[in-house]
């Protein structure tokens, strides 16, 4: 939170229940805190969009680290109608080292699960699936236009997103 809230015009932080100091990290930085009236990312997201006032939406988890250009990056991307989505590969890290084979892991699945489960839309369209590990962002209105996070899925929510939103770019 740090990092970001030097850059983002808003940070949102939606809470499920967590039993961590989530909340309470949150309102030490001066971060509101929304509350999901259920423990599943899928809504706990679309909550978090519903509250946000920018034309960008941008998902992470709150341990991950993104780079201190995170926004102008987002913004650059973004610029480019081709694109509907972008994300950066996490950077996993543990109590005392950083977890480099799960980030190299959730960089590299990035491209096998589309070229394993939606091979037409990798070859032809370049898909490309985002995980719950990995920082995503997109146009709130394509965000919107393709109805955003199915709230009902408990797990993929993000991969079923970067699929629908292939249909309006790149990702």
């Amino acid at each position: 939170m740090r990092m970001l809230e030097q850059y983002a015009f808003e940070v949102i932080v939606v809470d499920g229940g967590s039993c961590d100091q989530t909340v309470a990290i949150a309102q030490k930085f001066g971060v509101g805190v929304v509350h999901s009236p259920i423990a599943r990312r899928s809504l706990q997201m679309t909550v978090g969009a519903a509250q946000a006032g920018g034309e960008s939406l941008c998902y992470l988890h709150c341990d991950t680290i993104v780079p201190d250009d995170a926004i102008a990056v987002i913004t650059q991307t973004l610029v480019n109608p081709k694109i509907a989505c972008g994300g950066f590969i996490s950077i996993m890290r543990g109590n005392e080292t950083t977890r480099w084979l799960t980030s190299i892991h959730n960089s590299l699945k990035t491209y096998y699960a589309p070229l394993l489960f939606r091979p037409r839309l990798f070859f032809f369209q370049g898909l490309r699936i985002l995980f719950g590990d990995q920082v995503m962002f997109c146009r709130r209105q394509d965000f919107v236009d393709c109805d955003g996070f199915d709230s009902s899925l408990e797990i993929m929510e993000e991969a079923d997103l970067c699929i629908r939103l292939s249909e309006r770019g790149r990702i």
